[in-house]
């Protein structure tokens, strides 16, 4: 079989295409990349600068206040988020954001909301009590089948 310089030039040609196929390929990979990266390290920067602070402040807690202490704080702080939120959110239901109740309207509408704001706490305390039973049970599964 004879190769002709036509035939050559063809393949020749042929290569090239490719070569700037792949190249452009290449440098949209590189491109994405370079993006990406650059994309993670200003994530880090920014998680770096925000938990150092928080990381201080969690430490100084820590070391003042001591574990189960600070466990303890930490819990209480969050349930006693919940309740404001809830509380707020009752008073909007009964209406106790408006001005123009009268003091007997008033002192009702409050027993009400500390009433609901009871049941409220009691609901928290049971799911609280589920959790932790539910917790137990499960480690003490996991003991048993030596998990």
């Amino acid at each position: 079989m004879k190769i002709t310089n036509q035939q050559i030039y063809a393949m020749q040609e042929i290569t090239q295409r490719l070569d700037k196929k792949n190249s452009s390929e290449n440098t949209d990979f590189a491109a994405a990349l370079d993006k990406s990266i650059d994309k993670q390290k200003d994530e880090k920067n920014i998680v770096k600068s925000v938990t150092s602070s928080d990381v201080e402040i969690f430490l100084n807690k820590l070391t003042s206040m001591g574990a189960s202490a600070f466990w303890l704080n930490f819990n209480y702080e969050k349930i006693q988020e919940k309740i404001d939120e809830k509380r707020l959110e009752f008073m909007e239901k009964l209406g106790l954001n408006k001005e123009d109740l009268e003091k007997e309207e008033k002192t009702n509408l409050i027993e009400e909301l500390d009433k609901m704001l009871q049941d409220y706490i009691k609901e928290l305390s049971k799911q609280a009590s589920i959790k932790d039973e539910l917790e137990n049970s499960t480690s003490q599964l996991k003991r048993f089948l030596n998990i």
